[in-house]
């Protein structure tokens, strides 16, 4: 996995996501193509999306979320599963699993044994123990810095050269792009202070989207 090429594969993105249609109709269409093929770049995709939409579910109907069957969350825990099972080798996969699990623990309240805490605690080490086994990768950085700060990949980077990779592994306007980019740019404004642009306002794209 390079730094420079892009974390989710951009011919399924532009593929797939041009169609306009709801949150659960894309889920279940991009579940159906991956059933079929199988292919790891979707299914990274498929994982990304059906946790962001989960929190459209949970945000939705907190009630309903914890003690009914919501499709958005049934299948954001049968993906986690089935990856932690087949997809032991795939750094990308663990990345993901691991920032889910250490930023939305109270997705799983109720489903599994550990606590909310213990399982963010899990999601963090799963990245942490990656991070200190390859502190010079960038991608493994980058999902450190987003749970941890920027600091240490500050200090390697100046701001442009941080700015063109981060847009290199998440260049197109898909939400799932959108939002891990977003990351970066709310750490630059803290930590290398206030951008020509309004700080309140994260709409603004450094990446020419």
């Amino acid at each position: 996995m390079k730094a420079d090429k892009p974390f989710f594969e951009q011919t399924f993105l532009v593929k797939y996501l041009k169609h306009k249609v709801e949150s659960r109709e894309l889920l279940k269409f991009l579940c159906t193509e991956w059933e079929k093929t199988r292919n790891e770049g979707l299914f990274l995709i498929l994982l990304g999306y059906s946790w962001l939409f989960t929190e459209n579910a949970y945000l939705d109907d907190v009630f309903r979320f914890y003690n009914e069957k919501v499709y958005e969350k049934e299948l954001l825990f049968e993906l986690l599963k089935y990856g932690e099972n087949n997809m032991k080798k795939s750094v990308k996969f663990w990345l993901l699993a691991g920032y889910i699990y250490s930023t939305t623990g109270y997705y799983f309240w109720g489903d599994l044994e550990d606590s909310q805490e213990k399982i963010e605690e899990n999601g963090e080490k799963i990245i942490s123990e990656m991070y200190m086994k390859y502190p010079e990768h960038f991608t493994i950085g980058y999902f450190y810095g987003m749970i941890h700060g920027f600091e240490s990949m500050y200090r390697r980077y100046d701001k442009k050269k941080f700015q063109e990779i981060v847009c290199g592994l998440f260049p197109s306007k898909a939400e799932i792009d959108v939002y891990f980019r977003e990351n970066r740019q709310k750490a630059e404004l803290l930590f290398f202070g206030k951008d020509d642009r309004d700080s309140d306002d994260w709409s603004w794209d450094l990446c020419g989207n």
